[in-house]
């Protein structure tokens, strides 16, 4: 039940862009949230489907739940994308990664910024190749459409699951630095 939520708004953020089997993809961010749009992506029926993450636990899993490339850095990339998604919401990454799109090629802004950051594009870049960007917020619609995928295909989204804890167990583990950066999705109960 937790997945609903962030499983719609990337429904709904995807349906925005033009995606669809002839897209090559590459997902900025390979946490729970990139991983996600992965999955939609592959529904989606895309053609190539790529991802991109400092973290090498997070490369692992996207390794084992895909069949595309995964890379740790943008210079390791030697191809353009038709869209790239971003899931992690860090300015100084797209303004490289919009590099990385194809002509008329799309860029969906998901990952959550800053207040206050920009994003530095290139002017000509963009009008020259007719590149699109499209910014998304939430889902305005798309609940079922979440629990219908999330009840398809959920073997997938256990393993976005890493940890469950007890409420009274929260503080403490937010101290413990080394399972919080092997984390995904942490539940947190209440009984």
């Amino acid at each position: 039940g937790s997945l609903v939520e962030p499983l719609s708004c990337v429904i709904h953020g995807q349906e925005k862009i033009d995606i669809d089997f002839n897209s090559s993809v590459l997902v900025l961010g390979a946490g729970p949230i990139g991983l996600m749009q992965g999955f939609v992506a592959e529904a989606n029926g895309v053609r190539e489907l790529d991802f991109l993450d400092v973290k090498d636990q997070r490369l692992k899993k996207a390794g084992e739940l895909f069949s595309g490339g995964v890379y740790s850095t943008l210079s390791d990339i030697d191809k353009k994308y038709s869209v790239i998604i971003d899931a992690t919401g860090y300015s100084p990454l797209i303004s490289e990664a919009v590099n990385y799109l194809k002509p008329e090629g799309e860029l969906l802004l998901f990952g959550v910024p800053e207040e206050g950051r920009q994003i530095s594009i290139d002017h000509y870049f963009v009008f020259r190749n007719e590149i699109k960007i499209t910014g998304t917020f939430t889902s305005k619609k798309d609940t079922q459409k979440a629990i219908n995928f999330l009840g398809s295909r959920q073997k997938e989204f256990d393993g976005l699951i890493s940890h469950e804890i007890d409420l009274d167990e929260f503080i403490s583990y937010m101290k413990r630095d080394l399972i919080i950066e092997n984390s995904m999705k942490v539940i947190v109960r209440h009984d």
